[in-house]
């Protein structure tokens, strides 16, 4: 019976367009399929670790526009995941069964939609995490 894995492809394009951090979740949800527990510890410490930096990194962008710091570290990260994390650790799993990413990328909408909901009820008119003074 072949592993169920998020494809590269999916995890690459999720880095890219949410996160790094939800890229390293959906690799660790693959590590728990052929059970690498200390390898899935490692890529989650490292996702914690790319969200503590990137949000050093998206305080002060005054030399760049406001697009292009999420677009570097996305990308940045959506490689490091693709290219470093994925052939050690998945590299001999040439066939696996596919699992669906959509449900990923839905959990993160509405989780997105739920914070600046909650924002908007806390402080109305203001943006639950840009523009910040």
């Amino acid at each position: 019976m072949q592993p169920r894995f998020y494809s590269r492809l999916a995890i690459a394009l999720c880095s890219l367009v949410f996160s790094p951090f939800v890229g390293a979740v959906m690799l660790c949800l693959n590590l728990t399929a052929i059970r690498q527990k200390s390898a899935m510890a490692f890529i989650l410490f490292m996702g914690i670790i790319w969200l503590v930096v990137v949000e050093r990194v998206y305080e002060n962008p005054a030399w760049m526009p406001w697009f292009m710091p999420p677009l570097v570290t996305n990308t940045i990260g959506s490689l490091l995941l693709t290219f470093i994390a994925w052939p050690p650790l998945l590299g001999n799993y040439k066939e696996y069964e596919k699992r669906n990413a959509w449900w990923v990328v839905l959990f993160v909408v509405l989780a997105m939609l739920a914070q600046e909901l909650l924002a908007q009820l806390m402080n109305p008119g203001m943006p639950a995490r840009y523009f910040k003074e």
